[in-house]
């Protein structure tokens, strides 16, 4: 079995993650830091308190990234399957139980707090479809494969664009489509699914009432 053939996860699988990615954690802050301080500047303006509750949710965030980043390798491959049920769940359940608002059935309130499942799914996406790629590893240049990992993130991407959620249903796509260059996916493939995403959007922005006028 050559080198390139083997997975990068195989001898370092239950290691937890060690080091600390000191740009990736600076430029996380100083995007909240810009955004606490502009909200700051609109609840002085206006007399609301959007910043102590956006404070509050990256105080969570911090004690969130801390708790995840001491997962093992090998957990997290472990509950991908989960992770990506959950994703469906939450996002099928929007249809159902989710508030609309100006047209769109986006979010749960759950007691004060509204939660976006579609964002729950993007950071889920990035698991499942990494562990989707790693176990298919010494397939990951053919076209099954290629075609496996676009069958994964599509019932995911529809249900968010059925909210209507266009923006939200792309960006899903644009994480599988990073995974998959990431992973090592074939540049004729992805140039293939490109070129068929291209043509799918000329005849949805031709199709009258399929897309929003904006």
């Amino acid at each position: 079995r050559s080198a390139d053939a083997r997975s990068p996860f195989a001898e370092p699988m239950d290691r937890p993650a060690v080091g600390i990615d000191w740009w990736l954690l600076g430029s996380t802050a100083v995007l909240v830091g810009i955004g606490l301080a502009v909200l700051k500047s609109i609840d002085l303006a206006r007399g609301t308190s959007f910043f102590v509750r956006q404070a509050l949710f990256a105080g969570l965030g911090v004690v969130l990234m801390v708790g995840v980043s001491r997962i093992r390798s090998g957990a997290m491959r472990k509950i991908s399957p989960w992770l990506y049920g959950l994703s469906l769940a939450l996002l099928g359940s929007v249809l159902v139980l989710g508030d609309t608002v100006k047209g769109a059935t986006r979010w749960i309130e759950i007691g004060p707090i509204q939660f976006q499942p579609s964002e729950f799914a993007k950071l889920a996406l990035i698991v499942t479809l990494s562990t989707f790629w790693v176990n298919r590893w010494e397939r990951r240049r053919e076209l099954g494969t290629f075609v496996l990992s676009m069958l994964h993130v599509l019932p995911l991407a529809g249900l968010v664009f059925v909210q209507p959620h266009l923006a939200g249903g792309v960006s899903l796509l644009v994480i599988w489509l990073a995974v998959s260059l990431a992973a090592g996916a074939r540049w004729t493939h992805l140039l293939a699914a490109l070129g068929a995403a291209l043509a799918l959007g000329s005849v949805a922005l031709s199709a009258p009432g399929l897309l929003t006028d904006y």
